[in-house]
């Protein structure tokens, strides 16, 4: 986050702050659902194990993929 701040000439808490309203999610959040949201594409598309999903979307593992898509999916549908 410190790069993105860096670049839009702002502190680190300014920019999570302007984020937050512009977004209405965290900087955090939004990194971690669009990885989840590429994991998901991936398994549907592709021919990879979800251990190599996992990694080429920045996981550790198949563990961790899976607690993170439930937890933007439950993140997600709290909101409709």
């Amino acid at each position: 986050m410190s790069r993105l701040a860096a670049r839009a000439g702002m502190s680190e808490r300014r920019f999570a702050r302007v984020f937050v309203r512009e977004t209405g999610t965290t900087p955090l959040e939004f990194v971690r659902t669009q990885r989840v949201t590429r994991a998901m594409r991936l398994l549907v598309q592709s021919t990879h194990s979800i251990a190599q999903i996992a990694q080429l979307c920045g996981f550790s593992g198949a563990q961790t993929l899976r607690r993170n898509v439930v937890a933007v999916l439950d993140t997600t549908s709290l909101e409709r």
